[in-house]
């Protein structure tokens, strides 16, 4: 039996929204990097990436998972 992801549908306009905060998130990351707090700069980039994802569900597809796996994006 096939799993099926958890989606929530999300007005295609928001990702502009995510994009922000997925940019966000990787500018903080830098700067964490830059002080070398590694692990504040690992949170960050996760972070960042798991949201840069969201933003191309939303915008192409006008969805995002809202899993606890965050490998069913790749199947949302």
């Amino acid at each position: 039996m096939v799993k099926k992801t958890k989606r929530v549908s999300i007005d295609k306009a928001q990702a502009e929204n995510y994009l922000i905060i997925a940019k966000d998130f990787y500018k903080g990351a830098k700067a964490s990097m830059e002080q070398q707090s590694w692990n504040a700069a690992g949170v960050l980039i996760v972070h960042s990436a798991i949201v840069f994802a969201d933003t191309i569900s939303i915008k192409y597809g006008g969805v995002k998972s809202r899993g606890d796996n965050h490998l069913e994006i790749i199947t949302t």
